[in-house]
């Protein structure tokens, strides 16, 4: 018997270590103590598990919030139930504001009551979609607000999220453009809410213009192998099952040519 015990465990490349030590006049520890620090092991492995994946987490979160933030146009996602569950820095300005969209108890809704009915009805239904209950395409509308402020255009669209967003499930994305503004092309706001590479951007924007898979592998001197390969990585970072798909959410993204042709 001994006065001390040690137990040590490895989680991924952490690893952890439990000393329990008693004072020189304690007894000795018994068998069925030693049993029970070898049983409290499981349990402390899977803290530590949980600890390390809510780090992983938080760090996806920075990354994509600060992706989101390099966006010219106001983002904000809602879940199934409407909830807002993440705004970008433009978006946050528009709530803080107050004027066109803003907050009831945590659901994002119009400000003015004369248009909260309409916009209430089109988050709706892209919820629906993105639940996949539904297969709207989203729509857009214009908020006048209840002040006298310029009117701001809103396109609202499903949203079927894979994993890509850790803090919660959107269902559905609200983007807030100021009509006066000159909008970023789809290229960039793709790069920001798929991590798209530049070349899965190219592709994706031969699509939209109505290229075949084959003349838009020729187009980019790459093999139709290449091609599909890219392109389903395209569909598995946009939550696409098919090009339709794709082409339908390119459409409803703000913003201009994705990305121009090169000769």
């Amino acid at each position: 018997m001994d006065h001390s015990l040690i137990t040590a465990f490895r989680c991924g490349f952490a690893v952890a270590a439990l000393n329990v030590t008693g004072t020189q006049s304690a007894k000795p520890f018994r068998q069925h103590e030693q049993k029970l620090m070898s049983d409290l092991v499981p349990h402390l492995r899977r803290v530590l598990e949980v600890h390390t994946r809510n780090g992983t987490l938080r760090s996806l979160f920075q990354a994509e919030r600060l992706a989101l933030d390099s966006l010219d146009t106001g983002v904000i996602a809602v879940d199934d139930e409407g909830r807002i569950v993440l705004t970008n820095a433009q978006g946050d300005t528009v709530l803080q504001q107050g004027q066109h969209l803003t907050s009831q108890r945590g659901r994002l809704t119009a400000a003015s009551l004369a248009e909260r009915v309409e916009f209430e009805r089109l988050i709706r239904s892209a919820i629906m979609t993105g639940r996949g209950y539904d297969a709207g395409n989203g729509a857009a509308m214009v908020l006048h607000g209840n002040t006298h402020s310029a009117a701001i255009s809103i396109i609202i669209t499903p949203f079927r999220s894979i994993g890509i967003f850790g803090w919660g499930r959107p269902c559905a994305l609200v983007f807030i453009g100021d009509p006066a503004a000159k909008p970023q092309s789809r290229g960039a706001t793709l790069q920001s809410l798929f991590s798209l590479t530049p070349a899965e951007c190219r592709l994706a924007g031969l699509l939209h213009e109505g290229l075949d898979l084959a003349a838009a592998a020729e187009k980019m001197s790459i093999t139709a192998g290449t091609a599909r390969f890219m392109l389903k990585r395209v569909f598995a970072k946009t939550g696409s099952h098919r090009q339709s798909e794709l082409i339908q959410l390119l459409n409803r993204i703000p913003g201009d040519a994705i990305l121009r042709n090169r000769t």
